[in-house]
């Protein structure tokens, strides 16, 4: 149970980081520089927000400090997929199935890349540890 509240702390913390990148990655990079090199800017700054929400969520609500706790907080945590998925229909009116079409493209890898990341971070956390 601990690692399933870890987990939707840590999914709720990447979201809100996302929803203040978002807007930043859309608005002025894009624009700007182009949808691939913006998300490009963008994946470093959202994984340095995922590493610092999956350890305070981890030391936060008592995780324990072994493969398998720290796996579920993971996978909870993917539970964000379906909250991004959500918004980006209620937001942007993309359909579920455009929304996982936009995968196949160069910045969609990216995304893909990030989410498996997020949900390894608390497990790469403990390696970080030794």
């Amino acid at each position: 149970m601990r690692e399933m509240r870890a987990g939707l702390a840590y999914a709720a913390l990447a979201l809100a980081a996302g929803w203040v990148l978002g807007p930043f990655r859309e608005f002025l990079l894009v624009p700007r520089i182009g949808p691939g090199a913006a998300v490009l800017v963008e994946a470093p700054l959202m994984l340095l927000a995922c590493l610092l929400a999956a350890r305070w969520a981890a030391t936060r609500l008592a995780v324990p400090a072994r493969p398998g706790p720290r796996a579920r907080m993971g996978l909870t945590a993917l539970l964000l997929l379906a909250a991004e998925l959500a918004g980006s229909w209620a937001l942007r009116g993309l359909a579920p199935r455009a929304w996982l079409a936009r995968f196949g493209t160069a910045e969609g890898a990216v995304s893909l890349l990030l989410f498996g990341l997020f949900a390894a971070l608390p497990l790469l956390l403990l390696a970080g540890r030794r």
